[in-house]
């Protein structure tokens, strides 16, 4: 994990805890396209700033949720699930149950899916038949 994943993982489930999923993923995009100037030093106050000019995000409620650390149980659940799944980093998919771990590209995800497609429809075929 990066530096200030952890801050940034309760900043993202606060803002769901407290506005819903549409915060969470306003608040995930803004991470993703502030990667490279947030720093663990200026995280919380940039994103702070930055839910402060989103219609229907509560700041106060934001606040108040990271510092009673309210999201701290989402945020083991999920990284319980994870260890579970055998999952160590993002992005990380799943495909009719095959892990696909990394950066890829559109061609070879494709090429998983359609992998995926084809296993599916020879193990449903009633004459178990390989066309």
């Amino acid at each position: 994990m990066h530096k200030w994943a952890r801050t940034a993982a309760e900043i993202a489930a606060c803002a769901d805890i407290e506005a819903g999923d549409e915060a969470f993923w306003k608040i995930n995009d803004f991470f993703f396209k502030h990667q490279t100037t947030i720093t663990v030093e200026n995280i919380t106050a940039e994103t702070m700033n930055f839910i402060e000019q989103q219609p229907g995000m509560n700041p106060q409620g934001v606040s108040s949720c990271l510092a009673a650390h309210r999201g701290d149980s989402v945020i083991e659940r999920d990284r319980l699930t994870a260890q579970k799944l055998g999952v160590s980093g993002t992005p990380t998919l799943f495909v009719n149950g095959a892990q696909v771990r990394g950066v890829t590209s559109t061609d070879s995800l494709v090429a998983v899916i359609d992998q995926a497609e084809l296993g599916a429809r020879r193990a449903n075929r009633p004459d178990g038949e390989n066309r």
